[in-house]
């Protein structure tokens, strides 16, 4: 599961929620690609119907605090290529985090 933690400037900070009361261990936990996979086809659903489109995702574990977590960054452009800067509202990105009720 993934969770909007926050932002820093227009990019969402995600944090994986796997267990309940658990704190996530970069050196021991492995995170499932299932999930970043799943999370990401909810992100890509959520930006098409905004007429945006994922060009490209990367991710790494972020140690430097505790728990460590992972940053994921994702490329969006618009579908319209004529648009050049894309305005984005928060919600649009907790949306892309967000699924039937629970966090994807």
């Amino acid at each position: 599961m993934v969770k909007v933690t926050g932002f820093h400037n227009k990019a969402p900070q995600f944090r994986f929620m796997e267990r309940e009361n658990a704190l996530l261990s970069i050196d021991t936990d492995w995170t499932n690609e299932e999930y970043l996979f799943k999370a990401l086809n909810q992100a890509t659903l959520v930006l098409e119907s905004s007429d945006l489109r994922l060009v490209a995702f990367t991710s790494y574990a972020d140690v430097s605090s505790s728990p460590g977590h992972y940053v994921i960054y994702l490329e969006v452009k618009a579908k319209n290529k004529d648009i050049k800067v894309l305005e984005f509202e928060e919600k649009t990105f907790l949306e892309c985090c967000v699924s039937n009720g629970g966090f994807v």
